[in-house]
């Protein structure tokens, strides 16, 4: 499975939501499956399937922003995620879905040091073929953001990339 890099701006709720970024990316894969499935399928499965070592990070995330003063908490939101509550609005621990149409939804954090959108994207092209994509946009408020993501940035795409290939996986099954 091959996860590639592409245009960002395809994503057109996040583009809208942060339209100013010091930092974003997106990538997609493409995959067959022998079921339909639905963008709140795809949506969840990016925070439902995560790599242990990813949950592992993100424990670690938390802890270490929650000493500095930052909220943290973003590694067990899903737990409330269903398809009865998958709508515009909605709030999820410290994660909020912004904005959604039938192909794309935005999830959004507003914190202090920083806005983060993460979107998802799945693209039906028929007969149980699908393109599932996702993107980051990130808005630095002030300094604290800017070095708190210098941290980030390094594991980011790595950390991306391996959830969407493990969401895929999930989505196979």
């Amino acid at each position: 499975m091959i996860v590639l890099k592409q245009d960002s701006q395809r994503h057109k709720l996040a583009c809208e939501i942060i339209r100013r970024t010091n930092f974003q990316d997106s990538y997609g894969v493409r995959f067959q499956t022998h079921r339909d499935i639905e963008l709140f399928d795809a949506a969840k499965a990016m925070f439902t399937t995560l790599p242990d070592w990813v949950l592992g990070m993100f424990r670690i995330r938390d802890f270490i922003v929650k000493i500095i003063g930052l909220r943290g908490g973003s590694s067990n939101f899903y737990k409330s995620l269903s398809a009865d509550n998958f709508r515009k609005e909605k709030k999820f621990g410290m994660w909020e879905i912004r904005d959604m149409n039938d192909s794309e939804v935005v999830f959004y954090e507003d914190d202090s040091h920083l806005d983060f959108t993460m979107s998802v994207i799945l693209d039906d092209h028929g007969e149980n073929n699908y393109h599932l994509s996702a993107s980051t946009r990130v808005r630095f408020k002030n300094s604290i953001g800017r070095w708190y993501f210098s941290i980030i940035k390094p594991f980011h795409t790595m950390i991306f990339k391996s959830m969407l290939k493990k969401s895929v996986w999930e989505l196979k099954r």
